[in-house]
């Protein structure tokens, strides 16, 4: 009976190691190359159109934070948590951006320094409109001109449209 004993403890001390680990996948569906940290981990990952990768995580730390990076603009990839254990990243629908230049002067707006349009930035004629595609719900919109600009958007999502209107 002892050895039983001994032989059932020595086995839960083995199954019990392996335990303390589990495995995180980070994937990337999109079609550009990803360059990505993580929270545990020290170092840069990359993952090419169609590659994943997977981490050992410690089994106290649930799912482990990203921090990620795009090779080359317009930033349009999302992370998406498809599991308690896994990160995929995706191409982006793109957004359908509206834009109405009602100021007599010609205006450039961009998104800044992560540029989420289709284009570093695009300029609207003075009393015309114009149109672009955009990746995300909630843009930072900056004026490049010189002229004072009031910039007032809406998301529609019937429409999946952002509406913005110069004045």
């Amino acid at each position: 009976m002892k050895k039983v004993t001994f032989g059932l403890a020595v086995v839960f001390l083995f199954f019990s190691c392996d335990f303390e680990y589990h495995t995180q996948t980070v994937a990337n569906k999109s079609s550009k190359t990803i360059s990505y940290t993580m929270f545990h981990e020290n170092g840069t990952f990359q993952l090419n159109p169609g590659q994943s990768r997977n981490h050992k995580v410690p089994h106290n730390s649930h799912l482990q934070p990203l921090t990620f990076y795009v090779s080359e603009m317009p930033f349009d990839v999302e992370m998406n948590r498809i599991s308690s254990l896994a990160y995929e990243f995706a191409d982006m629908t793109p957004i359908n951006l509206h834009i109405a230049n009602s100021l007599p002067v010609d205006v450039t707006i961009s998104t800044g320094t992560i540029q989420y349009m289709s284009v570093p930035s695009i300029t609207i004629p003075a009393d015309l409109t114009g149109t672009a595609d955009i990746f995300t719900k909630n843009p930072k919109f900056i004026n490049e001109t010189k002229h004072p600009v009031v910039i007032n958007w809406n998301f529609d999502s019937g429409t999946n449209s952002i509406y913005v209107i110069l004045r």
